[in-house]
């Protein structure tokens, strides 16, 4: 049946398009036979649409073994007293048989390998420096509210920011496209400002048959909140960079320094926070997970394998990234956006340093940390870490 419902007593199928009633399972039938069977019909039904929307013609996923394994279902039928442990061996091998076409469709056929590492580099942000450069191109596209004209010009500067930063092949530009969508009535973050352009970026991936059976929707929107996670930190980033370079400007023409020492203070400890968060999420989470994920998908040659390896793989990085735990993700949220406050506040036409609002910014920054550490140490000890 189509999938809907939330029950505790559904299992959703991978693809999300059935559910499987538990609690309508015969009592003598094991619940991991009744989700092989799930997946073999959804499987089986997904590959028959599409092939004959494709071609016209209806293709079988079973090749050459399909009468065989009709004779097999027909000799079950046929036997007098039913036997769990036959019919087990049974849908075991239309399984393997299913799940072994479908990997050689998504890493033979499709190239799944080279579609992780083109997701790698735009979802996350493997391709640094092509971010650095975008953000610093459309910066004035997305300061402001979203108006109905921003996502084509923001698709614009990426394909030229694209065309001047990579090299060879570009093709990508036709499946990956940026989204900031506009809203009629003025949409507001947590503190209650008017959401910029940045808040409202987003990435879209128009996936290919087959590997949109792995690259589903809700998998897309898990990516999608990751690459708004580790675009807000690169902007930060990128934004305290430029207010060092404008003080080193400064002090090498002997104008007036931007910064007095209480905010280069403050300066320098959101840079060596935001640094040290940009190095763990690249180099210690996902170049870790990455790397795991390429050793499990190219040793199988068993799709469910592949589907669960991808799904392990987006659930610790989001784990390790802190998406997982809404309190931390909110205070480094929170932080992101001081760091983007002051710059803006330092780096604004005014003569003398606003004292008063960096001071300010220090103790909400002092605040947020003293956030994480208090839900980070509540979490560890809830869960018996020390």
């Amino acid at each position: 049946m189509p999938s809907e419902s939330s029950d505790d007593q559904c299992v959703i199928s991978p693809a999300g398009h059935f559910t499987l009633r538990t609690d309508m399972l015969p009592l003598y039938f094991p619940l991991r036979i009744a989700e092989k069977i799930l997946f073999i019909g959804e499987s089986v039904q997904m590959f028959s649409r599409e092939k004959k929307q494709k071609n016209g013609t209806l293709k079988t996923v079973f090749k050459t073994q399909e009468d065989g394994f009709a004779v097999e279902l027909l000799r079950l039928q046929q036997q007098a007293d039913f036997c769990i442990t036959d019919v087990e061996t049974v849908i075991s091998k239309i399984r393997s048989c299913i799940a072994e076409h479908l990997w050689k469709l998504v890493m033979e056929e499709a190239d799944l390998l080279a579609h992780l590492q083109l997701v790698k580099n735009l979802y996350l942000l493997g391709r640094g420096e092509l971010f650095l450069h975008f953000i610093e191109a459309a910066d004035h596209l997305l300061q402001a509210p979203p108006k109905p004209t921003t996502e084509y010009d923001v698709n614009i500067t990426f394909q030229l920011t694209v065309r001047n930063i990579v090299t060879g092949d570009d093709s990508f530009l036709d499946t990956f496209h940026l989204t900031v969508p506009a809203s009629i009535n003025k949409l507001q973050g947590d503190s209650g400002s008017i959401e910029s352009g940045w808040h409202r970026l987003g990435l879209a991936y128009t996936v290919d048959w087959p590997l949109h059976i792995l690259f589903t929707e809700r998998v897309l929107e898990k990516y999608n909140s990751v690459f708004k996670y580790l675009l807000s930190v690169q902007r930060a980033q990128t934004a305290l960079q430029g207010c060092w370079a404008a003080q080193m400007q400064r002090k090498n023409t002997k104008r007036p320094a931007l910064l007095t020492a209480a905010s280069w203070q403050l300066h320098n400890h959101m840079t060596f926070l935001v640094n040290n968060l940009q190095y763990y999420l690249m180099v210690d989470v996902l170049e870790s997970q990455f790397s795991q994920l390429l050793d499990k998908v190219q040793s199988t040659k068993d799709f469910e394998a592949i589907r669960l390896a991808h799904d392990t793989f987006l659930m610790n990085i989001q784990a390790h990234s802190f998406l997982l735990l809404k309190p931390v993700s909110h205070c480094i949220r929170e932080l992101l956006n001081l760091c983007q406050t002051f710059c803006t506040l330092i780096c604004s036409p005014v003569v003398i340093p606003p004292c008063k609002e960096t001071t300010a910014l220090s103790q909400r920054e002092m605040d947020q940390l003293k956030n994480i550490s208090r839900v980070r140490s509540f979490t560890l000890s809830g869960s018996g870490v020390h």
